[in-house]
């Protein structure tokens, strides 16, 4: 089994970033992006990271990696589509079958939304860890992956 935890949008708050990352137990660190911090940082402490529309530093602005034999797509959203085309599954169910992916991880939003779709991939948005949207509070998420089946825990940051 592999854990996985996923954050997003922690516009320079390194200081809510390291307690979430000292309070949980993983495997794989991600993040989809709007960090604006110091490069060396992101390094340190993510497997996976993609520079959101907020971060200007040579980071990639997408990453293709698999876990468990499950192939992820990282992008922090900006460059899928308006903030309507991330929230319309049929439009993401286009683009991960495009990609050819059984998991798209996203942010940009800061609405913390799991869909699973019918042709059973995945499209996540692990929210804001503190500047959420919506009727979203601010969290990050856990995923368990176990022989190909996924299992996902929203986490909300004031429980830490």
């Amino acid at each position: 089994m592999t854990t996985v935890i996923i954050l997003s949008d922690t516009h320079t708050r390194n200081d809510i970033t390291t307690k979430i990352l000292k309070s949980n137990s993983y495997d794989i660190a991600i993040h989809a992006g709007d960090y604006e911090c110091d490069l060396n940082y992101m390094m340190k402490n993510f497997d996976y990271f993609v520079k959101g529309n907020n971060d200007f530093d040579s980071q990639v602005s997408e990453q293709y990696f698999e876990i468990e034999g499950l192939k992820f797509y990282l992008q922090h959203g900006h460059l899928l589509g308006t903030y309507s085309d991330l929230d319309n599954d049929e439009y993401m169910e286009k683009i991960a079958d495009n990609l050819n992916v059984d998991v798209i991880i996203h942010g940009h939003t800061h609405v913390t939304k799991i869909t699973h779709l019918e042709n059973n991939k995945y499209i996540i948005n692990p929210g804001s860890t503190w500047l959420p949207r919506g009727s979203s509070k601010p969290s990050y998420l856990i995923l368990s992956i176990n022989n190909g089946k996924i299992v996902f825990e929203t986490k909300l940051v004031m429980d830490l």
